[in-house]
């Protein structure tokens, strides 16, 4: 995959960063950190398609939408992909945690957060959505504030 290739290089040249990635970009995050873990501090993915670890594929591979791996992971999920996206989230985090990852997911209506659309960090409780992200990288030890 070229466009992975091309991410491996640009982290090669700055260095450890955190991937964040949207809907079905969120496969090329998840490979990324297969492909390059010293360098991906974590993937955060709103709404993503999903890379299982190996042998860990669901048994009903819908339509090859399972496929392979993160070390901390986080997806949030507005309302219009609902329930599916909710359900595809919690299985493959379940793979990544007996792992040794550290997958957490975000439900936006669990956290208070409605209205959202398959964009949630464009929707007009963006900065409430942006705080969520802040909090999480936070309490993960990702950003740079002090405790």
């Amino acid at each position: 995959m070229r466009t992975i290739g091309r991410a491996g290089r640009e982290l090669d040249k700055i260095g450890p960063a955190i991937v964040v990635t949207h809907s079905q970009s969120g496969l090329f995050g998840w490979l990324l950190a297969t492909r390059r873990p010293s360098l991906v501090k974590a993937v955060i993915s709103y709404e993503p398609g999903f890379v299982f670890p190996e042998g860990a594929v669901p048994p009903t591979a819908a339509g090859g939408l399972w496929r392979q791996h993160p070390r901390h992971a986080h997806s949030g999920s507005g309302r219009r992909r609902g329930r599916a996206q909710v359900v595809a989230s919690v299985v493959f985090q379940g793979p990544v945690n007996s792992r040794g990852g550290d997958a957490e997911i975000l439900h936006l209506p669990d956290a208070g957060l409605f209205g959202n659309s398959h964009f949630s960090y464009s929707d007009l409780n963006n900065l409430e959505v942006a705080d969520r992200l802040s909090l999480f990288l936070h309490q993960k030890g990702l950003d740079r504030r002090k405790p």
